[in-house]
């Protein structure tokens, strides 16, 4: 018989803890989450962590068994805090994640306050039933340059202070399994996760919220594409090769997924090559498809060096279907967010290098 393990885990509604949380049930964890209510401007969040809580529960009776929740308020203290993310502070800037006006969105101790809540009520639960227990968040590498309490320093200092303030707490340890990766590795452990657990990709991560600029548009909620943790989410489905379940909007109203990626992807060539305009081209291919394979080594030759994404039409079906692709290979030019020019198949189908040539052309 597998012996029991209980975790407490922050969650937040976020891609992160949300996948924590599915992770945690897929390794066998009795879990109990949490979400605070600190007055955060993006306080969807809240609905969409319950949201996922309910569909999990609905989905198997197991989960059901193991999973907890729990919505704890933190009234008196949102006026008190001076952060962009919180009612009453700043304009969240836009941008990516690794700009240093990133930092007013840091929310002063918030992990401190989550951990000290979270630590309680892990330190009450194995005093009650002496199995072993952690305290679950998912903080990982991508935050680390802007947001201190999410380094695993801090998270050593945190949990070593615990122990210290505390009777029997010395069998408590922390569950941070992504501290060392990025979001997209996170996501990949996302799909590993729902696969165990027999649910839903799409339906758990159209249940989540990394906006911190929502957009409330005819009584329903969208994610904006422009703000830095966005950003760091469109990327990390651009990089699964997926397209985010997630709606996005800006102040034209509800947008497209090519809408949101377009802008991310421009973002980070701009980071790249300091370029304000910019020429891409979107290669779309397919395993089984024998023309794909004849030019695979050179398009990924290519995509190192050029900003040629490389987009398997079988996965991004969604991408696929907003540009029309019918046939592969086919070959989108884009500039300036706007398709100019296809190539379906090759120009030769004897001979790529003229399809290479006006490729590259193109992108230089």
């Amino acid at each position: 018989m597998v012996k029991q393990k209980n975790v407490v885990i922050s969650l937040s509604g976020g891609m992160d803890s949300s996948t924590l949380l599915i992770h945690s049930l897929a390794q066998g964890f009795n879990v109990t989450a949490v979400s605070f209510d600190y007055g955060q401007k993006h306080r969807v969040e809240l609905d969409r962590a319950q949201s996922l809580v309910d569909y999990l529960c609905e989905s198997d009776i197991e989960i059901a068994n193991n999973l907890k929740y729990r919505v704890i308020k933190l009234d008196g203290l949102p006026d008190l805090l001076n952060s962009a993310l919180v009612s009453g502070g700043e304009e969240v800037p836009e941008g990516h994640y690794a700009e240093e006006n990133m930092k007013a969105t840091v929310v002063p101790n918030r992990n401190k306050i989550f951990s000290s809540i979270i630590q309680a009520i892990a330190l009450s639960m194995y005093k009650a039933n002496n199995l072993p227990t952690y305290i679950g968040m998912g903080i990982h590498a991508g935050d680390h340059a802007i947001y201190p309490d999410c380094r695993t320093e801090f998270r050593d200092a945190d949990l070593a202070t615990f122990k210290l303030g505390n009777w029997d707490a010395d069998d408590i340890e922390y569950y941070t399994p992504y501290i060392n990766s990025d979001k997209f590795k996170i996501l990949k452990d996302g799909i590993l996760s729902c696969f165990t657990l027999g649910i839903d990709f799409d339906e758990v991560y159209s249940r989540t919220n990394t906006s911190y600029k929502p957009i409330k548009i005819d009584n329903k909620w969208y994610s904006d594409y422009k703000s830095a943790s966005s950003v760091e989410r469109i990327e990390a489905f651009i990089h699964l090769g997926k397209a985010d379940p997630v709606e996005y909007a800006d102040e034209t109203g509800p947008v497209t997924w090519f809408t949101a990626r377009n802008h991310v992807e421009d973002l980070l060539l701009n980071r790249i090559n300091g370029k304000s305009t910019q020429r891409k081209v979107y290669y779309f291919y397919s395993k089984t498809c024998g023309l794909c394979n004849w030019v695979s080594d050179k398009m990924k030759e290519l995509s190192n060096n050029y900003p040629i994404f490389r987009i398997n039409s079988n996965e991004e079906l969604l991408l696929s279907d907003l540009l029309n692709i019918d046939q592969i290979p086919t070959f989108v030019f884009i500039e300036d967010g706007k398709e100019v020019n296809r190539i379906i198949g090759l120009k030769d189908p004897k001979n790529a290098e003229s399809t290479y040539e006006e490729i590259e052309n193109f992108v230089k």
